[in-house]
């Protein structure tokens, strides 16, 4: 049974135990409730507002 495929710098053996590569730090994710604006919940037929902290 042929488990690798390619040539040279190209060549993978599927059924090679490998390790997964080590995970990278994207962005950085802030707490709720700390932006610059401060909203009040909508309903009972009036809208939204909003305004700056």
């Amino acid at each position: 049974m042929k488990t690798a495929a390619g040539q040279g710098e190209a060549r993978f053996d599927w059924l090679r135990p490998g390790t997964a590569p080590a995970p990278t730090r994207i962005a950085q994710i802030s707490a709720p409730g700390t932006g610059q604006w401060i909203c009040s919940p909508s309903g009972f037929g009036s809208k939204s507002r909003c305004s700056r902290r």
